[in-house]
């Protein structure tokens, strides 16, 4: 009787972790590829200040949706130069795009005081 209660018990916590460990262990191994996808083809703009980050999920540049603003004393035109340069340079080394969809854009910094430009990364990813 023991014998049968204790092999019920084992059954039940393997079940358990079944359908909570499975999924939540394809979760993580998602996000660290999500993440790994999206910096490898969206990197942050070298030396920018962080404005703002807003995402959905766990983290920033994971699952989900991100949007990171960033400020720059550099112009629009050397930003868009970067990215598009960084861009051609995985795409001629057949780099794979991974699961995540990325874009970007730059600005000119409306804020007198601190010139430059405003960096706009969206990325996303099976969200």
């Amino acid at each position: 009787m023991r014998r049968r209660i204790v092999r019920w018990i084992r059954n039940i916590v393997l079940l358990l972790l079944l359908v909570f460990g499975c999924p939540g262990s394809i979760a993580i191994v998602a996000d660290i590829t999500c993440y790994n996808n999206i910096s490898t083809w969206l990197p942050l703009y070298p030396g920018a200040e962080s404005v703002s980050i807003d995402y959905n999920f766990i983290r920033p540049r994971g699952l989900g949706s991100t949007f990171i603003v960033l400020r720059t004393p550099d112009n629009p035109e050397t930003v868009e130069a970067f990215y598009q340069q960084h861009m051609e340079a995985l795409v001629s080394r057949n780099t794979p795009r991974g699961m995540g969809t990325t874009d970007f854009s730059a600005a000119k910094n409306p804020e007198p005081e601190y010139g430059g430009s405003l960096i706009f990364l969206y990325s996303r990813c099976i969200a």
